[in-house]
């Protein structure tokens, strides 16, 4: 298998991105199979923060948004 590119996520990428959209900790903690109740992070404070390759901008208007992500090339490539 050759995945090519990869954007490294996590579950905790997936919350802190619920957290950003407004969802409350109660919500999310009925979305978790865990006795650890999530504490929503304080450095994502946007959805766009979701190191995901699709992109989302609501209310763009006519602000100027930057986004950021990490992609990992995992191209397992014989060098002859």
């Amino acid at each position: 298998m050759d995945p090519g590119l990869v954007y490294d996520i996590t579950i905790v990428d997936y919350l802190n991105f619920l957290c950003a959209s407004g969802y409350n900790q109660k919500l999310i903690a009925s979305l978790r199979n865990s006795k650890n109740p999530f504490i929503c992070s304080k450095s994502h404070t946007t959805i766009t923060d979701l190191n995901y390759p699709s992109i989302t901008l609501p209310n763009l208007g006519l602000n100027a948004v930057n986004v950021t992500r990490i992609v990992t090339n995992v191209c397992k490539c014989q060098i002859t």
